[in-house]
């Protein structure tokens, strides 16, 4: 044998032993073995199984992640929504009536000038906060998967200047906010 066929030779055998597990079964069938042990069996079951579980671990993973920042956008976009709604009820205030001067409460009426659907009563029931316009029915401005606890309305007047403290819990389906906002009505 010249040296250029025993480079060869061992080549091929080299070649031979890097086959991958998961193919040796077809390098048995083609080379007079009639099939795979039981224990070869169970090791490449084994095998694939375990790769195919983290592959679905990880996948949950991505997925569960993905949710818990939707659900969080969702949050966030609620609270700036409700904290942008009461600010444009609160442009153009002629009166508070509800709650009274130096008072706190869990509702809030108002009149806005050149409004033509005064009062604007605004509130939190089952969770879900609410805006009615005049004798209209009360629309809620907060989606289903956000709930609205502990809404307070401090309503603030000294000397010439008013103001109005909202305190409000929002919680999601994954986290929690609060909403702590003072605005100068006059």
């Amino acid at each position: 044998m010249t040296i250029k066929q025993r480079s060869n030779e061992a080549t091929k055998h080299e070649g031979k032993r890097a086959i991958a597990p998961l193919f040796l079964c077809f390098y048995a069938f083609m080379h007079g073995r009639r099939g795979l042990s039981l224990i070869e069996t169970l090791l490449y079951t084994l095998i694939v199984g375990i790769i195919i579980s983290g592959f679905l671990f990880f996948i949950y993973g991505v997925l569960t992640a993905t949710e818990r920042s939707q659900g969080n956008m969702e949050l966030a976009d609620a609270k700036l929504f409700v904290e942008q709604k009461l600010e444009w009820a609160l442009m153009g205030v002629s009166a508070i009536t509800v709650p009274a001067a130096n008072a706190t409460g869990g509702t809030l009426t108002l009149t806005k000038v050149n409004f033509g659907e005064n009062p604007i009563t605004v509130d939190a029931q089952n969770g879900v906060l609410r805006f009615q316009a005049g004798a209209g029915t009360p629309v809620p401005i907060t989606p289903p998967e956000v709930a609205v606890s502990s809404l307070l309305f401090d309503h603030i007047v000294s000397g010439f200047h008013e103001r109005l403290r909202v305190t409000a819990l929002l919680t999601g389906r994954y986290a929690t906010t609060s909403i702590d906002q003072t605005i100068i009505v006059k």
